[in-house]
């Protein structure tokens, strides 16, 4: 992913990362238990987040940087959480044997569209952890 330059919006600086492709919404929209409508978004990295995510996952960040691409043109999964009502969180989970590597974006259909569709988190989970959230629903995997 070309590395470009963060501008400032408001009180923030974001950098512009690419379109959610029409092919992976088409995927998403049939998971959604609610009436959130995703159109063609334009997902944003807020200098915050990146800050964020390169202190306190260090030994992942380049990592992260790689699947960034991915997690915006093909997500894998889809978290359906209750308390995103208005939105959804799509995510690139990678297989690291005893655990999973995961990079989330935030979708949403309200607010500043500069802040509304933003990469959101990076994490990892146990690899316990991710097939619960599997078993109990909270977690669904894109059919591609």
């Amino acid at each position: 992913m070309e590395q470009k330059q963060f501008r400032k919006v408001g009180h923030e600086y974001i950098r512009y990362l690419a379109d959610l492709p029409s092919e992976a919404i088409s995927k998403i929209q049939p998971l959604l238990p609610y009436s959130a409508t995703l159109t063609i978004p334009s997902i944003y990295l807020r200098r915050l987040e990146d800050t964020h995510i390169a202190d306190e996952h260090a030994d992942d960040y380049a990592d992260y940087l790689v699947l960034l691409p991915d997690v915006i043109s093909h997500p894998t999964h889809v978290a359906l959480y209750p308390k995103v009502k208005l939105g959804v969180n799509i995510y690139a989970v990678v297989d690291r044997g005893s655990k999973m590597l995961v990079v989330g974006l935030q979708l949403s259909s309200i607010g500043d569209p500069a802040f509304r569709n933003t990469v959101e988190t990076m994490f990892s989970w146990q690899r316990w952890k991710y097939e619960g959230e599997l078993k109990h629903g909270t977690l669904l995997e894109v059919d591609y």
